[in-house]
């Protein structure tokens, strides 16, 4: 307990290495479970083409099939509870899909994505041909694996880096509030390493209360980590220390 008092008081620096750990350690965490979900993903779509191909636009008019309407679904989850429809309607070139579920549709000209919010809508290519042959396109899907995957550790590891820093600048800010109250005098430097801290105490005990179908909202674990700062500044004590003086 002394050793992370002294840390407190006596550190360098605002966490940012350990933030950058922390959010480091988020962010293979997540990407393990990413890389699993993406080989799950990699073999639902890779074997969509034995059951739909093949498939052959040429100067963006969808050739073969032709004349009929194919219809498929795609699986985002093991237990089968959510599925993306796959439609092919080589009977027509346009599909009216405002009331039709979110999905993948196509025309003889044109390529439709339907979300919740809206509908994407893009022409085939003009110029040149594309051939969908039956067969498992799942080795192929699984060769832009590490790429995807090298992305999303990055991307993620900047958001969550980003996310906690600002998270830490914000809790920090607002112990001025405390430390006026209760008359304490804490730099900058040490209001960030205290709430950095914390922020890791109350992340670490939300992430057992999920197990239990417990959260907490972002102005609650606020409330709780002020209400800490004032329990440390009342037990503890304020010193500059002359690293915190230099910088």
């Amino acid at each position: 307990m002394n050793s992370l008092k002294n840390y407190i008081l006596f550190g360098k620096g605002i966490s940012a290495k350990y933030i950058a750990l922390l959010s480091l350690l988020f962010t293979v965490l997540i990407c393990f479970g990413l890389g699993d979900y993406y080989n799950f993903i990699a073999e639902q779509f890779g074997a969509i083409p034995n059951r739909i191909a093949p498939l052959e636009i040429k100067n963006g008019v969808l050739t073969q099939p032709t004349n009929q309407i194919l219809k498929d679904e795609i699986f985002l989850d093991d237990a089968k509870s959510f599925s993306l429809p796959i439609v092919i309607d080589a009977t027509t070139d346009s599909i009216e899909t405002s009331d039709l579920p979110q999905g993948i549709y196509l025309s003889r000209t044109k390529i439709y994505v339907k979300s919740n919010s809206k509908t994407e809508v893009r022409d085939f290519p003009q110029n040149g041909s594309f051939l969908l042959e039956p067969r498992d396109y799942t080795n192929e899907i699984m060769d832009y694996k590490f790429v995807i995957l090298a992305y999303c550790t990055l991307i993620l590891f900047v958001i969550f880096f980003l996310w906690m820093l600002l998270y830490t600048l914000v809790v920090a800010v607002c112990s001025y509030l405390v430390s006026a109250i209760l008359r304490k005098d804490y730099t900058l430097d040490q209001r960030m390493r205290l709430s950095f801290l914390l922020l890791v105490v109350i992340s670490a005990c939300e992430f057992v209360g999920v197990f239990f179908g417990y959260s907490l909202s972002f102005f609650m674990k606020l409330l709780i980590i002020l209400v800490l700062q004032a329990l440390f500044m009342i037990k503890g004590y304020s010193q500059k220390s002359e690293t915190d003086k230099k910088l």
